[in-house]
């Protein structure tokens, strides 16, 4: 397949972390500084730990949304610091080949996380709908990821501008309202059907003329990297769906428990 003409930097990132780009890498350019051992993927942990620490809070001290919303939009910037530090410490993309797969580990345990404490929030409020829908939310968040990676073993890389930055806009502002009507339920019901719409239109990019190819790999070390993502994304989701089915059930025996009372 011929090279595409759009550049990868502008397709890769979304507006909204091209306005922080600069204040970012002066914040990594400090910490590769100051701190050259620390790594991306510790960044990256860092952030799903600060994530997981946020819901924690969530579950017990429903009274507290709208500061837990606040630290856990905080802990999701780790995003954006680590993706900045790789490209720091390896502009080719060669020296760190599998760092993507312990970034969209952490990334994917993140949405998945977001989505459970909406569902947590309806289930405090009785909305068994918002339950169910966010747990599908939750499920359906690493679609578009293994759609992306599925894409790249093809040598196709995909637009995902907005994408996932919309749907982390969407969770963490249902969660710091969700005792509000029916914030749980749009935003089950919206971060649902982004994550289904995204994993479509990624998996139609190896089609011949895709709108949603922009570029290719073009180097036998991504691809193969690539290859080992999208393996060890399958596996992922393999354990999410074992883990949502045991969480869905849970929540309709406690949903047919107060249907009796």
């Amino acid at each position: 397949m011929p090279k595409l003409e759009q550049p990868t930097h502008s397709t890769q990132n979304s507006p909204w972390r091209q306005v922080v780009e600069k204040p970012v890498d002066a914040f990594v350019g400090y910490i590769d500084q100051k701190y050259p051992r620390v790594t991306p993927n510790e960044i990256s942990a860092l952030g799903l730990g600060g994530v997981a620490a946020c819901s924690l809070l969530y579950e017990n001290f429903p009274d507290w949304k709208f500061p837990i919303a606040i630290g856990t939009t905080a802990a999701c910037l780790a995003d954006l610091v680590d993706g900045a530090l790789k490209r720091k410490k390896d502009p080719t993309g060669t020296l760190l080949p599998d760092g993507a797969i312990p970034d969209v580990f952490c990334d994917r345990n993140v949405d998945y996380m977001i989505s459970l404490n909406l569902s947590n929030a309806a289930r405090q409020k009785g909305s068994w709908f918002g339950v169910f829908i966010n747990d599908l939310a939750a499920w359906t968040s690493i679609f578009p990821s293994v759609a992306r990676s599925r894409a790249e073993t093809n040598n196709i890389i995909v637009d995902e501008r907005k994408a996932r930055t919309t749907r982390l806009v969407i969770g963490i502002t249902a969660m710091a309202f969700a005792d509000k009507p029916l914030v749980p339920e749009v935003a089950g019901l919206a971060m649902t059907t982004l994550n289904l719409k995204s994993a479509y239109q990624r998996y139609r990019a190896i089609e011949a003329g895709s709108p949603y190819a922009v570029d290719t790999l073009d180097d036998p070390e991504k691809l193969a990297g690539a290859k080992r993502k999208y393996t060890f994304l399958k596996l992922q989701t393999l354990a999410e769906t074992a883990l949502t089915a045991g969480i869905i059930k849970g929540n309709y025996k406690i949903f047919k428990s107060s249907r009796k009372k």
